[in-house]
């Protein structure tokens, strides 16, 4: 949770990946609540940060990509968030897509996303990749206890 303004940020998170993670060069998307505590209408107008190449923004059928050198960054697409509302980003009315991951990410690693919004301005926030809903099939489990051999030879 963050909050700017009259503006709070909520449940952010990277959709969970199929498969277990997501490898680089993969597409995630960004999930969160906005809840507007203001007498005034707001947009969030960009998304920026680093270990993506691209960010799609997508509000009731339009879209707008835009990379950025030096990470990803959307500077011209827009989601409203309307006074004494809330906005559900979760990919049915609106979507947030990172495109072209940097490194493969799993189940709680986090990129760090800076929101800009037209009126209350600028938050940065950790946003973690969900857990998935059902269970996944994993390879095996690493064995913390496994001693090398004759190590327990040397102990006596």
């Amino acid at each position: 949770m963050a909050q700017v303004g009259d503006l709070t940020v909520r449940a952010a998170e990277l959709e969970s990946p199929r498969g277990g993670s997501y490898e680089a060069g993969d597409d995630a998307e960004l999930m969160l609540a906005i809840v507007n505590g203001s007498q005034e209408d707001d947009a969030l107008v960009g998304v920026d940060g680093e270990g993506f190449g691209d960010v799609e923004i997508e509000s009731s059928g339009t879209a707008t990509t835009v990379g950025s050198e030096s990470g990803g960054a959307a500077d011209s697409g827009e989601i409203e968030v309307p006074a004494d509302g809330a906005v559900f980003i979760d990919g049915d009315d609106a979507s947030i897509t990172l495109s072209d991951l940097d490194e493969p990410l799993t189940v709680g690693q986090y990129l760090e996303l800076t929101l800009t919004f037209e009126n209350a301005g600028d938050v940065t926030l950790q946003v973690t990749v969900a857990t998935p809903d059902d269970v996944q099939d994993r390879g095996e489990a690493f064995d913390f206890h496994h001693e090398e051999e004759g190590a327990e030879e040397g102990a006596e």
